[in-house]
């Protein structure tokens, strides 16, 4: 139940989160160009905002003119279009226009983080992870330091699993509709999302028969709002794009000759006068084509490889940043992975909200290359599992002191 010792300590904590975040802004770009530093680390999403404004449609991602594009989904695109044409392109005041909604979206995460902490645990877990979340070093400078759909992200996948998890307690099939069209919002968020709900709905059907009506008309609502993106690029290209075909060009980065965990971006069309060049000559279809025949050629002739690298993926993904350690980046990630290893061995209920993301989310990057910036959607769910474990080994540390 809301009571208005709740809303006190979230608007204390989300007004502290907000302002922590726009001070490192001010700190960061007082006095500098913030523009020549920020327009480089947002390329793509700018670059068809550009092209948007400019009246070419949903096109041309990098530098040079390529014609339409599915390289990304376009809800981000579009709302830094909608942005710049207020406050102008490549602007001053559309910089701190878009670092000031990023910064708002990162700053209400902590919000529904704690509502969806009380879903599982007491007011005390829910409040400790709201305020591991506003002073979580990574979620305050994120915000500021790129122009990506990073922070949105985050905030997408914490209200979606809450939205889920009450749901799920509902027998209203406008809910579940709502559920699905919430879901497919996100996957035009983020492309990353677009397994999430299915997965979950497949896990409610099969578990009793009790959802299974429910369960089929959330993913038929879900079907139908992906669909108008989905036929706009089948037209555009003639080819079945379901969201965006930038996958095998990431595959590509991280399955060739010399590839390691990290991001290489002199191979990239975003920096590369070469791959745009070439990406230019060929065409988005033609050049996303070639990259995937190299990258798979290279899985299947190398298997060991792979196998090898993507190993190393997967712990760079979750622990050994160690780069970003200042950041607490990987100590979030270790203690998150023991709060959710503690709730399997407890059969804790709605355990599996958590369980299921943790799994699926990451399934591209293990194969592509993992980055600080898409592990931020899960970092929420990890905040909330590390207030559960730090309360857990508390409450044995307690246990033991009594004995």
């Amino acid at each position: 139940m809301k009571t208005n010792s709740d809303f006190r300590f979230l608007r204390l904590t989300v007004l502290v989160a907000l302002a922590l975040r726009l001070l490192v802004a001010a700190m960061a770009y007082g006095g500098r160009d913030i523009v020549g530093i920020l327009w480089p680390r947002g390329i793509e999403p700018l670059g068809i905002a550009k092209s948007l404004l400019a009246g070419h449609g949903f096109s041309s991602p990098f530098e040079l003119p390529t014609g339409p594009t599915a390289f990304l989904t376009p809800v981000y695109p579009l709302m830094l279009a909608g942005i710049e044409k207020i406050f102008g392109v490549a602007s001053k005041s559309s910089a701190w226009a878009i670092l000031t909604m990023q910064c708002v979206f990162s700053a209400a995460t902590a919000a529904v983080v704690y509502y969806l902490a009380l879903e599982l645990f007491d007011r005390r877990i829910a409040q400790r992870a709201a305020w591991m979340w506003a002073l979580f070093p990574y979620a305050v400078i994120l915000p500021t330091n790129i122009i990506w759909e990073s922070c949105l992200s985050a905030l997408i996948m914490v209200t979606g699993l809450l939205l889920f998890a009450r749901t799920v307690r509902s027998q209203s099939l406008l809910h579940w509709a709502a559920c699905g069209a919430y879901f497919s919002f996100a996957c035009l968020v983020n492309a990353a999302f677009l397994l999430l709900l299915p997965i979950l709905l497949v896990w409610l059907f099969l578990r009793t028969s009790e959802y299974r009506r429910r369960t089929v008309s959330c993913a038929a609502v879900f079907i139908a709002c992906l669909l108008p993106w989905t036929v706009r690029n089948y037209m555009v290209f003639d080819k079945l794009i379901p969201l965006r075909d930038n996958f095998s060009l990431e595959l590509w980065i991280g399955n060739r000759d010399g590839a390691t965990t990290e991001f290489t971006p002199n191979i990239h069309p975003a920096f590369s006068t070469t791959e745009i060049l070439e990406y230019q000559r060929l065409g988005e279809i033609g050049y996303m084509s070639g990259k995937r025949e190299q990258a798979l050629n290279f899985i299947w002739e190398k298997p060991l490889v792979f196998l090898a690298n993507t190993a190393k993926r997967i712990s760079a993904y979750w622990t050994l940043n160690l780069h970003a350690l200042w950041l607490l980046v990987p100590v979030l990630s270790m203690v998150g992975l023991i709060g959710m290893w503690r709730l399997l061995q407890r059969s804790y209920p709605l355990t599996w909200v958590f369980s299921i993301p943790l799994l699926i989310f990451p399934l591209p990057y293990y194969l592509t290359h993992p980055d600080l910036r898409y592990l931020h959607p899960l970092q929420p769910l990890l905040v909330i599992l590390a207030a559960y474990a730090v309360a857990d080994a508390n409450q044995k540390k307690k246990k033991t002191y009594i004995q």
